[in-house]
């Protein structure tokens, strides 16, 4: 049934952006450089403040939503880093201990766990902080490009309800940050192209720090760094050339310091594997275990119909907005044409990696960034249309506008019901162990049935699979006073006397009391009860 709702408003939502693109071929008036839909000076940076915070509220309103129907995240990931999170807090360190996972999200989210006492409360804090980043990012990079901020205003508008980044931003997965990063360090740098001299070298220096920054959340952004960096040094030698700003002397140290993160790792990592590649070649070896071998015609088509995947609802204006934006002359066109070609050695470097190993599990989460790094170059129709028809009747004004809140509606639609199927597809995590650790957060927060005060030894947790003991414990939200257990060891013999069992096995053993059943799981707890005590 959903699906079918969702393929029925995507076929209305092609249909309003395939209308809205004949509109703009037709009442275009063949200007070569379109000008905003308004006129100079009507969007100040207050509006555009305003957007973003509007984007950041539908952010929070979707998890708030989210948060109400009991959902807490959409990929195991997301529990084991919260959990290595907490890890990090009893015990920091720079290099992880296989190197393949970067440290920033431990960073950042053992540090919040320092500054209270309460570690979900503190990844949802950090989760927060990221949504907020996230549109923030967005809007400098459509600024960077289109030097527009009507065009950033409706980017940052339509990047609110993407349900990639709903469903991955309401805890600690890497993609939020990354897009947040990625992006305003583009957009710094291309706006530090036409500042003034000490603004200019402010903004390359802050674009610098975002990629530094993006490096240390995933391996993907350096994947992405090095086109970014390569098109720079393209870019560099022809300013140079011509004069420009950004030279290659200037290429040398933007450079040095956007990869520093990069080099330290590497160093990080030889030091302590004895090789800085070593954690890239376990990581290519682990794709390979846990996937098998795969045919390399998946392999080298797992990134391109990921990206196919995450676009599909925009597809008509994607693949419009990329020829538009290329050939039509303007100020703008270059800076299109430089993203167009970042994007394309992007998604070539992703399918090479594919091909040499596997694919990751998600990968249109690791496509992710740049499917929204061709969102705003997907609008530029629809901004062009509103520029286009602004000297004619007030019929096409309206008509024109109509349009594009269209297009605006069945997006912000399609994106509802695809985070709803993706809530209901399988994989996700077990709604009963979900159960299981919100009731032990709330005891643990005021004891009503179980005797969990300060001094109580930590609840045992012993199920047949480590993403259920995950679960749990990310649910709860208190991994220190819990005792994950291994699936094929004895539970019983080691416990304490009073200690609580949380399990969805069978335990026959005398020592033990079944006290409570939670969904499908049973409390246990050390020791008998006293004749005529209820359970």
């Amino acid at each position: 049934m959903i699906i079918h709702r969702v393929l029925s408003i995507q076929a209305a939502g092609w249909a309003a952006q395939i209308a809205a693109i004949i509109v703009l071929l037709l009442v275009s008036t063949g200007r070569q450089d379109t000008k905003s839909a308004v006129s100079p000076g009507s969007l100040s940076w207050p509006h555009c403040a305003l957007a973003v915070c509007g984007a950041w509220a539908w952010r929070l309103a979707c998890l708030l939503l989210l948060a109400s129907l009991g959902f807490h995240y959409s990929i195991p990931d997301d529990a084991s880093r919260f959990y290595l999170s907490w890890g990090w807090y009893k015990q920091p360190y720079l290099i992880t201990w296989d190197g393949i996972w970067q440290g920033g999200t431990f960073y950042v989210n053992g540090l919040a766990m320092h500054l209270t006492h309460d570690p979900l409360a503190a990844v949802r804090c950090v989760a927060i902080l990221f949504n907020l980043l996230a549109p923030l990012g967005v809007f400098l990079f459509t600024e960077g490009i289109y030097r527009d901020h009507g065009h950033s205003i409706l980017t940052v508008l339509f990047a609110a309800p993407w349900w990639i980044g709903v469903l991955l931003g309401t805890g600690t997965m890497p993609e939020t940050p990354l897009i947040a990063s990625l992006l305003g360090g583009a957009g710094l740098f291309l706006i530090g192209l036409s500042a003034a001299p000490r603004s200019r070298l402010l903004a390359w220096w802050a674009a610098a720090l975002c990629f530094t920054v993006g490096t240390s959340f995933h391996m993907v952004a350096w994947m992405v760094l090095a086109p970014i960096l390569l098109v720079l040094l393209v870019y560099a030698w022809i300013s140079q050339r011509h004069g420009g700003a950004f030279q290659l002397t200037t290429w040398l140290w933007f450079a040095g310091a956007s990869v520093s993160y990069c080099v330290v790792w590497l160093i990080g990592c030889w030091v302590k594997f004895g090789s800085p590649f070593d954690a890239m070649q376990r990581n290519a070896q682990s794709l390979i275990r846990d996937s098998g071998v795969t045919l390399l015609s998946a392999r080298i088509s797992a990134y391109p119909l990921a990206l196919w995947h995450d676009l599909w609802p925009l597809l008509p204006l994607v693949l419009f907005g990329i020829v538009w934006g290329s050939v039509r002359a303007g100020s703008d066109r270059g800076r299109v044409r430089a993203v167009l070609t970042t994007i394309g050695l992007g998604l070539g470097v992703l399918v090479a990696s594919a091909a040499a190993a596997n694919p990751d599990g998600h990968p249109y989460t690791t496509v992710a960034v740049l499917g929204m790094a061709l969102l705003p170059i997907a609008l530029s129709p629809l901004v062009s249309l509103l520029s286009a028809v602004r000297t004619h009747t007030r019929a096409k004004r309206i008509g024109a506008a109509v349009l594009v809140a269209s297009v605006a509606v069945f997006w912000v639609c399609d994106n509802q019901a695809r985070a709803m199927r993706s809530l209901q597809a399988a994989g996700g995590p077990d709604t009963d162990a979900i159960a299981v650790g919100e009731w032990l957060r709330a005891e643990m927060h005021t004891p009503r049935l179980l005797d969990l005060g300060a001094a109580a030894p930590p609840v045992r947790v012993w199920t047949d699979n480590h993403n259920k003991d995950l679960a749990i414990i990310y649910a709860c939200g208190f991994p220190g006073r819990l005792e994950q257990w291994e699936p094929y060891a004895n539970p019983v013999d080691s416990m304490r006397q009073g200690q609580y069992l949380v399990t969805d096995r069978d335990v026959q053993k005398i020592e033990v009391t079944l006290r409570f059943k939670v969904a499908r799981y049973s409390i246990y707890q050390r020791g008998r009860l006293a004749p005529g005590a209820m359970p």
